[in-house]
């Protein structure tokens, strides 16, 4: 509610009807972060009329140790190619 007061002349309404951030702001939420208090988070947003794309979620300590690819059904892989040449 702050960063909207704060921010006023940016925020805008999505077709949904809730208050978005100007595109520069965003919040991180990160402590005490676990599979089962995103979607406590997001249900408290969505009643409180911001918009989800208004949060972006971190991935502490909780989420690494309690979760694993197949609990959010993604997962992030990465390759590296190396030539002799250098290229």
């Amino acid at each position: 509610k702050i960063l909207c007061e704060q921010f006023a002349e940016g925020v805008t309404t999505t077709r949904t009807g809730h208050k978005l951030l100007p595109d520069y702001i965003r919040v991180i939420q990160g402590d005490g972060v676990t599979h089962e208090t995103i979607p406590q988070i997001l249900d408290r947003l969505k009643a409180e009329g911001f918009a989800a794309d208004n949060v972006v979620f971190g991935s502490g300590g909780a989420l690494l140790q309690k979760l694993n690819r197949d609990t959010f059904k993604c997962a992030f892989k990465c390759s590296q190619i190396e030539f002799e040449n250098g290229g």
